[in-house]
Protein backbone atom coordinates (compact mmCIF):
# COMPACT_ATOMS: atom_id res chain seq x y z
CA UNK A 1 0.00 0.00 0.00
CA UNK A 2 1.38 3.24 -1.53
CA UNK A 3 1.40 6.24 1.58
CA UNK A 4 -1.34 8.31 0.37
CA UNK A 5 0.23 11.75 -1.30
CA UNK A 6 -0.84 14.20 1.38
CA UNK A 7 0.15 12.00 4.36
CA UNK A 8 3.64 11.35 2.46
CA UNK A 9 3.95 15.02 1.52
CA UNK A 10 3.35 15.98 5.54
CA UNK A 11 6.12 13.58 6.36
CA UNK A 12 8.13 15.57 4.30
CA UNK A 13 7.84 17.97 5.33
CA UNK A 14 8.31 17.51 9.25
CA UNK A 15 11.66 15.75 8.05
CA UNK A 16 12.86 19.18 6.37
CA UNK A 17 11.33 21.08 9.30
CA UNK A 18 13.58 19.07 11.22
CA UNK A 19 16.70 19.01 9.04
CA UNK A 20 16.54 23.10 9.23
CA UNK A 21 16.14 22.92 13.20
CA UNK A 22 19.56 20.80 13.27
CA UNK A 23 21.37 22.71 11.07
CA UNK A 24 21.04 25.79 13.83
CA UNK A 25 21.43 23.78 16.74
CA UNK A 26 24.70 21.82 14.90
CA UNK A 27 25.81 25.69 14.47
CA UNK A 28 25.04 26.71 18.05
CA UNK A 29 27.62 23.81 18.60
CA UNK A 30 30.15 25.06 16.07
CA UNK A 31 29.82 28.59 18.15
CA UNK A 32 29.68 27.55 21.43
CA UNK A 33 31.91 25.08 23.85
CA UNK A 34 28.98 25.05 25.91
CA UNK A 35 25.85 24.77 24.11
CA UNK A 36 22.20 24.54 25.75
CA UNK A 37 21.38 21.17 25.98
CA UNK A 38 17.48 22.10 25.85
CA UNK A 39 16.99 22.55 22.16
CA UNK A 40 19.20 19.95 21.27
CA UNK A 41 17.60 17.20 23.24
CA UNK A 42 13.82 18.96 22.26
CA UNK A 43 15.56 18.14 18.21
CA UNK A 44 16.62 14.52 18.87
CA UNK A 45 13.21 13.92 21.10
CA UNK A 46 11.20 15.03 17.57
CA UNK A 47 13.48 13.06 15.36
CA UNK A 48 13.13 10.08 17.50
CA UNK A 49 9.13 10.35 17.15
CA UNK A 50 9.63 10.62 13.24
CA UNK A 51 12.08 8.08 12.79
CA UNK A 52 9.91 5.25 15.19
CA UNK A 53 7.05 6.29 12.72
CA UNK A 54 8.82 5.88 9.76
CA UNK A 55 11.58 2.91 10.11
CA UNK A 56 10.29 -0.55 9.39
CA UNK A 57 10.52 -2.78 12.41
CA UNK A 58 13.44 -4.62 10.40
CA UNK A 59 15.54 -1.43 9.21
CA UNK A 60 19.42 -1.39 10.58
CA UNK A 61 18.96 2.45 11.37
CA UNK A 62 16.00 1.50 13.20
CA UNK A 63 18.46 0.13 16.31
CA UNK A 64 19.86 3.88 16.08
CA UNK A 65 16.67 5.73 17.42
CA UNK A 66 17.56 5.53 21.64
CA UNK A 67 20.43 7.69 20.29
CA UNK A 68 18.13 10.78 19.75
CA UNK A 69 18.16 10.94 23.58
CA UNK A 70 19.89 10.64 26.87
CA UNK A 71 21.57 7.44 26.60
CA UNK A 72 24.04 5.96 29.10
CA UNK A 73 24.13 9.49 30.23
CA UNK A 74 25.33 10.62 27.01
CA UNK A 75 23.59 13.56 25.36
CA UNK A 76 22.27 13.80 21.63
CA UNK A 77 25.13 13.77 19.18
CA UNK A 78 24.13 16.37 16.71
CA UNK A 79 26.45 16.86 14.19
CA UNK A 80 26.74 13.13 13.79
CA UNK A 81 22.93 12.62 13.51
CA UNK A 82 21.78 15.47 11.26
CA UNK A 83 23.60 13.59 8.09
CA UNK A 84 21.83 10.20 9.24
CA UNK A 85 18.37 12.33 8.97
CA UNK A 86 19.20 13.88 5.83
CA UNK A 87 19.77 10.14 4.57
CA UNK A 88 16.98 8.92 6.14
CA UNK A 89 14.59 11.74 4.50
CA UNK A 90 15.80 11.22 1.04
CA UNK A 91 15.09 7.57 1.26
CA UNK A 92 11.78 7.86 1.96
CA UNK A 93 11.00 10.25 -0.99
CA UNK A 94 12.52 7.69 -3.31
CA UNK A 95 9.87 4.98 -1.65
CA UNK A 96 12.79 2.87 -0.04
CA UNK A 97 10.66 3.00 3.42
CA UNK A 98 7.66 1.61 2.43
CA UNK A 99 7.19 -0.05 5.19
CA UNK A 100 4.99 2.36 6.52
CA UNK A 101 2.02 2.60 4.03
CA UNK A 102 1.91 -1.88 5.10
CA UNK A 103 1.88 -1.22 8.79
CA UNK A 104 -0.70 1.48 8.55
CA UNK A 105 -2.85 -1.08 6.22
CA UNK A 106 -2.37 -4.06 8.90
CA UNK A 107 -3.65 -1.91 11.34
CA UNK A 108 -6.78 -1.23 9.98
CA UNK A 109 -7.36 -4.62 8.89
CA UNK A 110 -6.93 -5.32 12.79
CA UNK A 111 -9.32 -2.48 13.71
CA UNK A 112 -12.11 -3.94 11.54
CA UNK A 113 -11.55 -7.33 12.38
CA UNK A 114 -11.81 -6.42 16.19
CA UNK A 115 -14.79 -4.83 15.32
CA UNK A 116 -16.58 -7.63 13.23
CA UNK A 117 -15.56 -9.90 16.54
CA UNK A 118 -17.62 -7.59 18.38
CA UNK A 119 -20.36 -7.48 16.45
CA UNK A 120 -20.56 -11.15 16.96
CA UNK A 121 -19.82 -11.44 20.23
CA UNK A 122 -21.94 -8.67 21.55
CA UNK A 123 -24.74 -8.78 19.60
CA UNK A 124 -28.26 -10.44 21.03
CA UNK A 125 -28.90 -14.05 21.42
CA UNK A 126 -31.37 -14.92 18.45
CA UNK A 127 -30.38 -11.22 16.30
CA UNK A 128 -28.65 -11.81 12.91
CA UNK A 129 -25.12 -9.82 14.66
CA UNK A 130 -23.08 -12.81 12.94
CA UNK A 131 -24.49 -11.72 8.90
CA UNK A 132 -22.55 -7.77 9.66
CA UNK A 133 -19.64 -9.37 11.06
CA UNK A 134 -19.06 -12.00 8.48
CA UNK A 135 -19.52 -9.08 5.89
CA UNK A 136 -16.77 -6.99 7.30
CA UNK A 137 -14.55 -9.98 7.77
CA UNK A 138 -15.12 -11.01 3.74
CA UNK A 139 -14.25 -7.38 2.99
CA UNK A 140 -11.13 -7.43 5.15
CA UNK A 141 -9.90 -10.70 3.24
CA UNK A 142 -10.83 -9.45 -0.01
CA UNK A 143 -8.47 -6.41 0.72
CA UNK A 144 -6.20 -8.44 1.94
CA UNK A 145 -6.18 -11.01 -1.43
CA UNK A 146 -5.65 -7.66 -3.32
CA UNK A 147 -2.24 -6.17 -1.42
CA UNK A 148 -0.58 -9.74 -2.11
CA UNK A 149 -1.37 -9.31 -5.99
CA UNK A 150 -0.27 -6.30 -5.58
CA UNK A 151 3.14 -7.08 -4.09
CA UNK A 152 4.09 -9.89 -6.27
CA UNK A 153 6.81 -9.14 -8.93
CA UNK A 154 5.35 -8.61 -11.59
CA UNK A 155 2.08 -7.91 -9.77
CA UNK A 156 -0.85 -10.18 -9.93
CA UNK A 157 -4.12 -8.03 -11.98
CA UNK A 158 -6.50 -8.24 -9.24
CA UNK A 159 -9.39 -5.95 -11.78
CA UNK A 160 -10.85 -7.63 -15.06
CA UNK A 161 -10.08 -5.99 -18.91
CA UNK A 162 -13.26 -3.63 -17.88
CA UNK A 163 -11.14 -2.36 -14.99
CA UNK A 164 -13.55 -3.69 -12.77
CA UNK A 165 -12.24 -5.84 -9.44
CA UNK A 166 -12.19 -9.35 -8.97
CA UNK A 167 -14.20 -10.42 -6.48
CA UNK A 168 -12.88 -13.02 -3.94
CA UNK A 169 -12.90 -16.69 -5.58
CA UNK A 170 -11.27 -15.06 -8.98
CA UNK A 171 -8.49 -13.49 -6.57
CA UNK A 172 -8.19 -16.68 -4.44
CA UNK A 173 -7.34 -18.80 -7.75
CA UNK A 174 -5.02 -16.28 -9.42
CA UNK A 175 -3.07 -16.63 -5.94
CA UNK A 176 -3.14 -20.24 -5.93
CA UNK A 177 -2.34 -20.18 -9.37
CA UNK A 178 0.87 -17.94 -8.99
CA UNK A 179 1.91 -19.98 -5.72
CA UNK A 180 1.33 -17.15 -3.40
CA UNK A 181 -1.13 -19.39 -0.94
CA UNK A 182 -1.40 -22.99 -0.94
CA UNK A 183 -4.22 -25.53 -1.94
CA UNK A 184 -5.06 -25.97 1.72
CA UNK A 185 -5.58 -22.07 1.84
CA UNK A 186 -6.92 -21.48 -1.04
CA UNK A 187 -9.56 -24.08 0.11
CA UNK A 188 -10.28 -22.10 3.47
CA UNK A 189 -10.66 -18.53 1.78
CA UNK A 190 -12.97 -20.21 -0.41
CA UNK A 191 -15.18 -21.28 2.77
CA UNK A 192 -14.71 -17.48 3.68
CA UNK A 193 -16.10 -16.40 0.83
CA UNK A 194 -19.12 -18.73 0.75
CA UNK A 195 -19.87 -17.39 4.02
CA UNK A 196 -18.99 -13.73 2.92
CA UNK A 197 -21.62 -14.57 -0.29
CA UNK A 198 -24.48 -15.86 1.62
CA UNK A 199 -24.80 -12.45 4.32
CA UNK A 200 -24.51 -10.44 1.20
CA UNK A 201 -26.98 -11.99 -0.66
CA UNK A 202 -29.65 -12.35 2.60
CA UNK A 203 -29.38 -15.74 3.24
CA UNK A 204 -28.80 -15.90 6.83
CA UNK A 205 -30.20 -18.83 7.34
CA UNK A 206 -27.17 -20.79 5.40
CA UNK A 207 -24.60 -19.95 7.83
CA UNK A 208 -24.22 -19.20 11.48
CA UNK A 209 -22.81 -17.76 14.26
CA UNK A 210 -19.89 -20.35 14.86
CA UNK A 211 -19.02 -20.31 11.45
CA UNK A 212 -18.56 -17.03 11.39
CA UNK A 213 -16.00 -17.24 14.87
CA UNK A 214 -14.12 -19.52 13.08
CA UNK A 215 -13.63 -17.22 10.30
CA UNK A 216 -12.49 -14.25 12.02
CA UNK A 217 -10.22 -16.38 14.09
CA UNK A 218 -8.78 -18.16 10.63
CA UNK A 219 -8.44 -14.27 9.11
CA UNK A 220 -6.49 -12.86 11.85
CA UNK A 221 -4.11 -15.86 11.54
CA UNK A 222 -3.79 -15.43 7.80
CA UNK A 223 -3.65 -11.98 8.54
CA UNK A 224 -0.44 -12.59 10.54
CA UNK A 225 1.18 -15.17 7.90
CA UNK A 226 0.92 -12.24 5.38
CA UNK A 227 0.54 -9.14 6.20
Amino acid sequence: MALPAQLKQRLTERFDDLIAEGEKVVASIKQSGNPPTAPILEWGTKCASLLTLILPRNHPRRADIAGYGVQFGCLVNPPNQLPQLIGLRDDFVSGFLDDLGERIEAEIAADYMGQAERLLTEGQSGKYDHVPAAVLAGAVVENALRQLCDRQSPPIPSKKRNGQPLTLDPLIVALKKADVIKQTEAAQLSSWAHVRNKAAHGEFNQFHPAQVASMIEGVRDFLARHM
